[in-house]
């Protein structure tokens, strides 16, 4: 992840996960298949434990109009 998010690698914007507190990233998932307030798919959804706090992540498909 970078912080000009332009693209391009500068040196000193690289993190690595345990940097940005990311612990643990559970790999499994449950197929939501919810089309949400934007027309967006919501395909799969699982968590991950960040900074000691367990966050919701899912994978979304985006409408492209």
């Amino acid at each position: 992840m970078g912080k000009s998010s332009n693209g391009r690698h500068i040196s000193g914007e690289i993190y690595t996960l345990q940097e940005l507190g990311v612990e643990r990233i559970n790999t499994d998932f449950d197929i939501v298949d919810f089309i949400d307030e934007n027309s967006n798919l919501i395909g799969e959804r699982s968590t991950a434990i960040i900074n000691g706090i367990e966050c919701e992540m899912s994978e979304v498909y985006f409408t492209y109009l």
